[in-house]
């Protein structure tokens, strides 16, 4: 039996791992010992405060998409910094030095680096983090997964091939829609989609030489049709000594341009007025990316009194 004193802080509770611990009796007790509950008399209170399904405190929580697993683990502290991954290790059943003194990214980055051994959930690269620019496929903390836990794996029938951590990123074969020819960028078709059964991909782009990097990491791209794009062997990596070039090209793409929406409190296409909010920045973003040489983009680019980036 788990006697656990709880403390809840937010949407913090009771260790990860003990909370899943299948086929145990876990007991709820405060600072005073004083008996709260157990699991199961709790359940709706602790799905509640961790964002955990019902389900998955009653049976086996292996079923979970990884990036529903690392959404638990969103906005959880520890105290030391490496602990946010190394209490991760038995959620994802893997193994791994602990390396007290690298670093809470470091140790987080070697933790999906061992995922990837043992899994083929592309959820796993399904994450948002708007100051990551310029990243490769792993995120550096489980936050960014706090708003894509709904993903589900989905895999693909034709792309059932295996990827790993190679000297120049990640070697995986992926699907690869073509975003803006401006930016060299495209969208990777990940092999998973939501509740809604939409599915979601990234944005890459790719320099001279072939290596790709993960651009627009605030943004995931929603897509109706699974399984979209050429299948294409690439590998994703950081690259190094660009980040005066970020700056500039963030700055250029989502500052200059979109901020000028800001200042509006609706704005009109086609004769159509809609609310703007963050939800319609994302979207002009992902439409600059897909086509700004749009009539929509050309449209939006006017009413701003922002040049578009392309010619007519």
């Amino acid at each position: 039996m788990y006697k656990h004193s709880v403390r809840v802080t937010g949407s913090i509770v009771a260790g990860l791992q003990e909370l899943l611990a299948p086929r145990s009796h876990v007991t709820f007790l405060d600072r005073n010992w004083i008996y709260l509950g157990s699991r199961e008399s709790l359940e709706e209170e602790l799905t509640r405060r961790t964002g955990i399904g019902s389900g998955y405190l009653r049976s086996p929580h292996h079923t979970a998409s990884i990036s529903e697993r690392m959404s638990w683990m969103a906005g959880r502290k520890t105290t030391v910094p490496e602990d946010t991954a190394y209490c991760l290790l038995g959620l994802f059943d893997v193994n791994m030095p602990l390396l007290y003194g690298e670093g809470k990214e470091r140790a987080f980055l070697r933790l999906q680096e061992e995922i990837m051994k043992y899994s083929d959930d592309h959820t796993l690269f399904l994450w948002k983090n708007e100051d990551q620019y310029g990243s490769g496929l792993l995120a550096h903390s489980p936050d960014c997964f706090r708003s894509t836990g709904h993903y589900r794996r989905f895999p693909d029938p034709e792309n059932g091939r295996p990827y790993q951590m190679t000297n120049k990123g990640i070697a995986i074969d992926l699907r690869l829609l073509a975003g803006n020819p401006h930016w060299n960028t495209f969208i990777a078709t990940l092999n998973c989609r939501d509740d809604n059964m939409e599915s979601a991909g990234v944005y890459l782009q790719q320099k001279p030489g072939g290596l790709f990097r993960r651009f627009a990491p605030d943004i995931i791209a929603r897509l109706e049709k699974a399984h979209q794009g050429e299948l294409q062997s690439i590998y994703v990596k950081d690259w190094d000594g660009l980040a005066e070039f970020d700056l500039m090209q963030k700055e250029r793409i989502t500052g200059e341009w979109i901020d000028r929406f800001r200042g509006l409190t609706m704005y009109d296409v086609d004769g159509k007025e809609y609310p703007l909010g963050k939800e319609q920045r994302d979207y002009v973003f992902q439409l600059m990316a897909e086509d700004p040489s749009s009539r929509m983009a050309k449209q939006l680019a006017q009413r701003t009194g922002q040049p578009s980036t392309h010619g007519e």
